[in-house]
């Protein structure tokens, strides 16, 4: 994941890409009907929102292109909005190899140096990753959701040699050894 790089806009460049706002806006309420697919347009927004250029996906690419067999309906950019990361890190599993509860596995992963990946790391493993959770489930623990009876839950990646999924678990239970954290390790400088 590589840095967010921060721009000023200014005058005529601001003027620029505001007339090319309004132009869209114009297409789209053409009362003939526009050339423009609104559904299309959408997606195109909300990656210029979420900063995904040069060939950074949002959570629904992701999910499509991991080709899973079951997604959890609560997997989605409401309940896990995207938290933009400032430094670059490369991704990898990390096993434990024993049973432990969520803040046994936090502090091992913090005293190794790593950060917890989080959904979107997870998406994003699992879609270069074909063969990831097919023999054995690879949990993140830096999205948390609490789901509206008040537990909270992370997303783990899971599945067999014929389907994958991408459900959730309950962050506060416990982790069976066979369990595998996606982790983030920054990048030196």
């Amino acid at each position: 994941m590589a840095a967010k790089e921060r721009f000023v806009v200014e005058g005529s460049q601001y003027q620029e890409i505001d007339g090319q706002m309004m132009e869209i806006k114009r297409q789209l309420r053409d009362k003939k009907g526009s050339v423009l697919d609104p559904e299309k347009v959408k997606e195109a927004l909300q990656n210029i929102i979420e900063g995904a250029f040069d060939g950074v996906r949002n959570l629904r690419q992701l999910i499509a292109t991991g080709k899973y067999g079951y997604v959890n309906p609560n997997i989605n950019e409401k309940n896990f909005p995207k938290v933009l990361s400032e430094d670059e890190y490369t991704l990898e599993e990390i096993h434990l190899g024993k049973n432990m509860g969520t803040e046994e596995a936090l502090d091992y992963i913090k005293e190794e140096g790593l950060e917890p990946a989080d959904l979107y790391d997870l998406a994003e493993y699992g879609a270069d990753n074909p063969n990831a959770g097919r023999k054995y489930p690879i949990v993140e623990l830096g999205s948390v959701w609490a789901d509206p009876s008040g537990g909270r839950d992370v997303a783990c990646l899971y599945g067999d040699a014929s389907v994958r999924r991408l459900g959730l678990d309950w962050f506060d239970g416990g982790w069976d050894d066979v369990c595998r954290f996606l982790v983030r390790r920054k990048k030196s400088a």
